[in-house]
């Protein structure tokens, strides 16, 4: 589900004018003023909210869908405040606002509704980070996280909380209190480690102290969630050139090549389900070989940051459709003039090389990618070039790297009939 988009608007609008009634019990048919007063208040708050998240102002409409809420308790207001504290950036009070919606819109009406919660939960549950905060050298008494105290028994377990900055503050038995400040993004796991002093504190001031110089723990950087509620933030953070390969999934390019399985002029899709790992589907035209189509696989290796430089390897197959240009050698009856034929063979080939990816933007890329590729099926190109053709001079055009006479002569001497070859290319992708 779009959450910026057309979805949430939809879903809003359906409810400005009388989600109420629907919400609850039937009311009498005169109710008492204050009661009807309260409704109103409710509904203009909606309205409000409504048109807060229109201006994608999600922390004035995370308040006013929640008084709403807490005036006229309704299924749709609980549902449009998930999707404000989503687009919030408030993983963990959006996901218990989907799961509450769920557990309350459970007629007919809502089907549309509860399908996009569902959907939303699934995405937000794996997007969470977790902290795990640990206590040693005395028994903990109180246990805060971010302002709010926590029970002892959630130490040691993994917390899920929402990315961004995050404080804890552990005290233990003989008083010694100690915090600890951090950075947090979308899925990290980070194990806390606070050390308790077992001697009572003598002075005030070292508590203090301890409060005003605390630890710190995972990344540094200044988290914030988007507008469109995605975790972005590729600038702030201290690495902020593994996200961008993180980030951006899908790379859409074209190409210019010499020798390239995809041919001089052409177009690629990248998919990197993993920053280090991917795969390339390449076609082109006009190539020494005729028109290809190659799949390679890739591994990455991004450079620490502030380069925003990869280099990475690639291996794949592709394949080529090769005219090729002979003279008929059959009597001047059957081949006047010396009549010239062009057979088509296609050519297999298997692809090795190395690339090097210039991130220059957040979304856009510059690669050079440098090989060689093998013929595969050589007795294809040699049985064109069989006795029903000549091999001499006058058989040659030059147009073509590959020539099938070579081949057939023996193969792997000579630029025309060489069987291994280097290819060069660079391309301008855009990512996704």
């Amino acid at each position: 589900m779009n959450r910026g988009g057309v979805g949430p608007w939809l879903a809003l609008a359906a409810g400005l004018w009388a989600p109420w009634a629907r919400a609850q019990p039937a009311q009498p048919a005169q109710p008492a003023a204050s009661e009807a007063q309260v409704l109103e208040v409710a509904r203009a708050l909606f309205r409000e909210g409504v048109e807060a998240f229109q201006r994608q102002d999600w922390a004035t409409a995370r308040e006013r869908f929640g008084r709403a809420l807490a005036l006229r308790p309704s299924p749709l207001v609980r549902f449009n405040l998930a999707l404000a504290n989503h687009n919030a950036g408030l993983y963990v009070d959006a996901i218990a606002g989907y799961r509450e919606f769920l557990r309350e819109a459970t007629d007919a009406a809502n089907t549309q509704r509860r399908e996009a919660a569902q959907e939303e939960l699934r995405e937000l549950e794996g997007r969470l980070a977790h902290l795990t905060v640990e206590a040693q050298g005395d028994t903990a008494r109180a246990f805060v996280l971010d302002g709010h105290a926590l029970p002892l028994e959630l130490l040691g377990t993994a917390i899920p909380v929402d990315p961004g900055s995050h404080t804890v503050q552990v005290e233990g038995a003989g008083g010694d209190l100690q915090r600890a400040e951090g950075t947090v993004f979308e899925r990290d796991r980070l194990a806390v480690r606070v050390v308790l002093s077992p001697r009572p504190a003598r002075d005030p001031l070292e508590t203090q102290g301890a409060q005003s110089r605390p630890q710190a723990f995972g990344r540094v950087g200044i988290a914030r969630a988007s507008r469109t509620g995605r975790w972005v933030d590729d600038v702030l953070r201290d690495d902020p050139t593994p996200r961008l390969w993180e980030q951006h999934r899908w790379t859409f390019a074209a190409q210019l090549g010499l020798g390239t399985g995809s041919g001089l002029l052409g177009v690629s899709a990248r998919y990197f389900p993993q920053p280090w790992f991917g795969l390339e589907l390449a076609g082109g035209a006009l190539g020494t070989q005729g028109p290809g189509l190659l799949l390679a696989g890739h591994l990455r290796f991004a450079f620490a940051p502030p380069s925003r430089t990869a280099l990475g390897l690639f291996v794949g197959p592709s394949v080529t459709a090769t005219s090729l240009d002979l003279v008929c050698m059959s009597s001047a009856d059957e081949c006047p003039g010396g009549m010239r034929v062009k057979p088509t063979v296609v050519g297999a080939w298997l692809n090795v090389g190395a690339a090097g990816e210039w991130r220059f933007a957040a979304r856009w890329s510059l690669r050079a990618v440098l090989g060689a590729r093998m013929l595969l099926n050589a007795a294809d190109f040699r049985a064109a070039a069989e006795s029903a053709y000549r091999c001499e001079d006058n058989g040659q055009t030059g147009t073509f790297t590959l020539d099938p006479c070579a081949l057939r002569a023996g193969g792997a001497s000579g630029s025309g009939g060489a069987r291994l070859q280097p290819f060069l290319g660079l391309d301008l992708g855009f990512s996704l």
